[in-house]
């Protein structure tokens, strides 16, 4: 009853009402997402099972409402990936402490000295939340640029996107520095639709 609950409260949360206006290159990107945290494939698309509509409808659009269901999209995946990142913590405690257990097992009954193997926290995550959060806050500048922050272009490692072309080159920087290589899902992307 609680992960229902909880999936209400998120729904509720994270769901525009305008549904049809969420831009293909988020698709894309969650889907690669999807793909990194592995059993959260699911989750991910449960969450955005969206009908498609093409990024430059929502990037280019004056019409304000399109304008907040890319802001709400992106901060989604955030507080997704932010979750994954929590759950991941508690996964390595629990092995951390099974390691201990096995340790003191071996010294105790059988006298054996055993040293587990220094593990360090892997976070498959924090980059690509860290960049989904550039995400976001470059979205808040383009739908609110009355705040008066401007950033310079050089200080940052993805081009400020104006069209879909720019925001699949986003997305296809995005998997390099996550992956390590240049191979990215090009699917929904809609990028060779309108240059």
């Amino acid at each position: 009853m609680k992960s229902a609950e909880k999936a209400g409260r998120r729904d509720a949360k994270h769901h525009p009402p305008d549904d049809h206006v969420w831009p293909d290159y988020l698709k894309t990107l969650l889907h690669d997402v999807a793909t990194q945290t592995g059993r959260y494939a699911d989750a991910f698309a449960d969450e955005f099972a969206v009908p498609r509509q093409t990024a430059e409808n929502c990037l280019e659009s004056e019409d304000s409402k399109d304008k907040p269901a890319l802001k709400q999209a992106i901060h989604a995946m955030v507080d997704l990936l932010e979750d994954f990142d929590r759950k991941l913590l508690a996964s390595h405690r629990v092995r951390q402490s099974m390691q201990s257990r096995y340790q003191k097992g071996l010294t105790d009954v059988l006298g054996v000295s055993w040293t587990p193997p220094r593990t360090d926290l892997e976070d498959p995550v924090a980059g690509q939340r860290k960049q989904l959060q550039r995400l976001a806050s470059r979205a808040n500048r383009k739908i609110n640029p009355s705040t008066g922050e401007n950033y310079l272009s050089e200080d940052d490692p993805f081009p400020e996107p104006n069209t879909i072309c720019d925001w699949q080159r986003v997305i296809d920087a995005l998997n390099e520095t996550m992956t390590g290589s240049s191979d990215s899902t090009n699917q929904g992307g809609g990028g060779d639709t309108h240059v």
